[in-house]
């Protein structure tokens, strides 16, 4: 199915939102470190109601710790982001990916 743009933008903002909330961070938080004047140009990100700029998105991936490639729906992640693939392929929230660290971590030392 082709995406029309409008679609396209509320799927990137929902993959915002999780972004900014597995980093911990509030609207307001993001806003400051993204260079916003205020919360709600993330929320109009996060619902798609504003088209992020490539510049936005640079910042986003420099200070989310999420790649492109997460934003831009692909297919391939960086093979060193857990995180994102966990968050995106698994829709898992940051207490569940902490649990699937702890149980790598055990798993690892349990060999």
């Amino acid at each position: 199915m082709v995406k029309n743009e409008k679609q396209r933008y509320i799927e990137i903002g929902k993959k915002i939102r999780v972004a900014r909330e597995n980093k911990g961070f509030s609207q307001k938080e993001l806003a400051t470190v993204l260079g916003f004047k205020s919360s709600t140009a993330i929320s109009y990100l996060e619902t798609g109601e504003r088209k992020i700029s490539i510049f936005d998105l640079e910042n986003l991936v420099k200070n989310l710790g999420y790649s492109f490639d997460y934003f831009l729906d692909k297919t391939t992640y960086e093979a060193n982001n857990l995180d994102e693939i966990l968050t995106d392929q698994y829709q898992l929230n940051l207490a569940n990916i902490d649990m699937v660290k702890k149980l790598i971590q055990f798993l690892q030392n349990n060999r």
